[in-house]
């Protein structure tokens, strides 16, 4: 490994074990500032770890001006990968993170082989609860930890309060990946299983965080998926919206809060069905923000390709608001992200022109779009881009992709490329001009378009950096291309 950033890696896991904040997020940007050097496919705009493995954000939340997010995250401790751990992060904008001490570590005997997905809540005392999943054996041994805050969510103590003699029946744990809000002085805890062989979210209801009581499963009469993960139960302008991580599905319907049950009307409407997984929902901003609903996700994908540097797998897509337009869910990035477009890049669109490996397109155009990205000379490596009118889809698909397959393809729900296309449904009116927007970030493509987004891995040459646009040039009413500044600079 080179010497420099031999150095970084060894200050950053030193100052990582002795939690000095300061000293911490100093070594991890230096850290990362190298792995941008010699590693062409770490991420320069969207949120990673220095090192080690990051997965599902968790805890989203904002105290005062600062939005905290944290997730699991397994870094390296004494030269081998941890078990699960709370990773913990904070920023000013969404867009800038300060890497914080880890905050849950798996050290009790009811959390020993991971601290496992929940979220954090105010507890109306000045203080704040984390809920999570405590694992011992996945599902067959698990228990939910509640872990409270007393000094702006620098330091955590944990306490059992879900017993697996508690679960709600044998097929579903007694607590999974739960949803966390509060109404009338009780609070509610939803969290993932199954029943009568379909997904469930099944409700719990407490007054204090230690004695937790199971009513139901609040959509009994949906029969979507053997197992739900991730459920979220939120309303927006008067409509329930379920969350669910079976096929990232989302329901739109009527929640009855004296029954308590949701019944769904429309859907599933699928928020990615690119590399992307674990969404989080739990953050709503505050009213200078329009009261917006924002979604955190981990996007997928196998450790990185590049030999002699430090493993890292998983990162976390750009920040995505969630809102209903014309009865449907409809995404977009956070407005923060467009303060880090850089340099235009001249392209005149009959002709390939080059891009830096870090941008964003942003296309208006009638009839459909199709660009080829990551492009060579010999037109052997490139991503392509469709968005297609008739089929109502964004897909993304192409040489690059297709050779990452051959060489990089595993078993295993969270690798790289089980399939040669993603393929994303648009669930808009795609009449008239369509605005696109591709957030290209070296490893790591996220392509909006009507409320729609499909993300994608892709480990390009470090050569192909063409960019081309297949479909008739003359249906392109705008086009901008810009170079999209990094965020541990």
């Amino acid at each position: 490994m080179r010497e420099q950033l031999r150095a970084a890696l060894c200050s950053y896991r030193h100052y990582l074990q002795n939690r000095d904040e300061s000293s911490l997020s100093r070594a991890a940007k230096e850290l990362r500032r190298y792995m941008l050097q010699f590693d062409p496919y770490y991420p320069s705009y969207h949120y990673c770890g220095p090192e080690g493995r990051v997965g599902d954000p968790n805890g989203v939340c904002k105290v005062g001006d600062i939005y905290h997010l944290f997730c699991q995250h397994r870094p390296v401790l004494g030269e081998k990968l941890a078990p699960t751990c709370w990773g913990h992060a904070y920023s000013s904008d969404l867009i800038h993170w300060v890497d914080a001490p880890i905050a849950l570590y798996p050290d009790t005997p009811y959390d020993q082989n991971g601290c496992y997905s929940g979220n954090i809540i105010a507890d109306g005392q000045g203080g704040h609860v984390a809920m999570y999943t405590g694992n011992i054996d996945e599902h067959a041994e698990c228990y939910g930890m509640m872990a409270r805050s007393t000094d702006g969510l620098q330091t955590w103590k944990k306490q059992m309060v879900l017993h697996p003699a508690q679960k709600p029946n044998e097929q579903s744990p007694v607590n999974w990946d739960n949803c966390l809000w509060q109404s009338d002085g009780i609070w509610f805890l939803l969290s993932g299983g199954c029943e009568n062989g379909h997904g469930a979210a099944f409700l719990w209801t407490s007054t204090d965080f230690v004695n937790w009581q199971l009513l139901h499963n609040i959509a009994p009469n949906l029969p979507w998926g053997e197992y739900w993960e991730l459920p979220y139960l939120f309303e927006l302008n008067g409509t329930a919206v379920l969350l669910v991580g079976h096929g990232t599905a989302c329901f739109l319907g009527t929640y009855d809060h004296k029954q308590m049950i949701f019944t769904a009307e429309s859907g599933p409407f699928h928020l990615d069905c690119g590399h992307y997984y674990s969404f989080n929902a739990h953050l709503q901003d505050d009213a200078a923000h329009g009261n917006r609903r924002l979604l955190h996700g981990w996007v997928t994908g196998i450790p990185t390709p590049t030999k002699d540097v430090p493993y890292w797998q998983g990162l976390h897509s750009i920040p995505r608001v969630f809102r209903l337009k014309d009865s449907i869910p409809w995404l977009e990035p956070v407005q923060e992200i467009y303060a880090l477009k850089g340099q235009e890049v001249e392209w005149d669109l009959k002709t390939k022109a080059e891009t830096p490996d870090a941008f964003v397109v942003s296309l208006t155009f009638d009839g459909d779009a199709e660009l080829m990205l990551f492009e060579n000379s010999s037109h052997t490596e490139g991503i392509r881009i469709r968005i297609s009118r008739r089929e109502k889809s964004i897909s993304i698909d192409g040489p690059t992709i297709e050779q990452n397959h051959k060489a990089y393809a595993q078993p295993g729900w969270d690798q790289l490329c089980d399939v040669l296309c993603v393929r994303q449904p648009i669930y808009a009116d795609m009449g008239g001009d369509l605005r696109v927007e591709i957030f290209a970030d070296r490893s790591v493509i996220e392509v909006y378009c009507a409320g729609a987004v499909c993300t994608a891995r892709c480990f390009p040459a470090a050569e192909a950096r063409g960019i081309r646009l297949l479909s008739d040039w003359r249906h392109v009413r705008s086009l901008c291309l810009n170079e999209m500044k990094g965020i541990w600079d």
